[in-house]
């Protein structure tokens, strides 16, 4: 999906020119040319499966007809994008729309430790993924769409509760499913690993038993929470989340947080924040 915008494009492009030749009666709408974009690439995933099936017929001598036709297998495509988000059920009307989201404070701390970047800048891009989120499920609200948002921290701490509800929304059979397995799998890329070896990679590392990444950001000070509220807290708490708050000194802590915005965004940046800031707020008052 993070590409997606290009394809609405294209398509948006070819409807113009089929609607000065008056073609739409012939094609279609619009919702039809996105939706045969989107079965092209399904077809193409389920392609790449099938592919694999076949080598592991040629190796182990399975049946063809049952890989083919009968497999119990389930082509699943992820991102840790949500560019595009609301572009999703254009391509994908008849797809069920899975979003797992996380603590910010934690993705904040796994980011900056893995990725080598500054706690601003992914304080500010974890915002802007939250706020696409937020603004997606509206629209998705709306129109009846078939998605459903889970927290990794159920996902982590009740794996089989969480694991039935979302076998149940894909409308699968959870007495298929190997929850056994699912709770033994391997770790991939944490940034504990950073600690331990002093690289993240993302082989396979056996989960040990004091594996916890629900409290990465448990050693943050006051200054971190505050930056961390001042920029992303209302989006934390419509996600389900329980922001970190203090209740002294908070006059000289908002001169602290739009002294870092100026130093961050500049003159220009300031100015675009505080125009769309009161903008919101007088289109309130409407």
């Amino acid at each position: 999906m993070a590409h997606a915008d290009l394809l609405i494009k294209f398509a948006d492009f070819l409807l113009r020119i089929w609607q000065y030749w008056k073609i739409e009666k012939i094609v279609g709408s619009p919702e039809t040319l996105y939706e045969c974009l989107g079965n092209c690439l399904t077809s193409f995933l389920n392609s790449q499966g099938t592919k694999s099936d076949l080598v592991a017929q040629k190796n182990e001598n399975y049946n063809s007809d049952y890989l083919l036709n009968k497999s119990p297998k389930r082509i699943v495509t992820k991102s840790p994008f949500v560019k595009n988000l609301s572009h999703f059920f254009q391509l994908f009307p008849h797809s069920p729309l899975l979003i797992i989201v996380r603590d910010g404070r934690a993705v904040v701390e796994s980011s900056v430790k893995t990725f080598e970047r500054t706690y601003e800048q992914e304080i500010r891009a974890w915002a802007n993924a939250a706020s696409t989120i937020i603004q997606a499920e509206s629209e998705f609200k709306k129109s009846n769409r078939k998605y459903l948002i889970v927290r990794y921290e159920e996902v982590f701490s009740n794996t089989e509760k969480e694991l039935e509800n979302i076998l149940a929304f894909l409308g699968l059979d959870a007495r298929q499913y190997d929850f056994n397995k699912a709770l033994k799998l391997p770790v991939r890329g944490s940034s504990e690993l950073k600690n331990k070896l002093g690289k993240v990679h993302w082989q396979k590392v056996e989960k040990s038993q004091d594996f916890n990444p629900l409290m990465r950001y448990s050693h943050w000070g006051r200054g971190l929470h505050e930056r961390f509220n001042w920029i992303a807290g209302d989006y934390l708490e419509k996600l389900g989340y329980t922001r970190q708050t203090y209740s002294d000194h908070q006059f000289w802590w908002s001169l602290w947080n739009m002294f870092l915005d100026a130093k961050y965004l500049g003159v220009k940046g300031i100015l675009k924040r505080l125009k769309h800031k009161y903008f919101r707020f007088f289109a309130n008052l409407k």
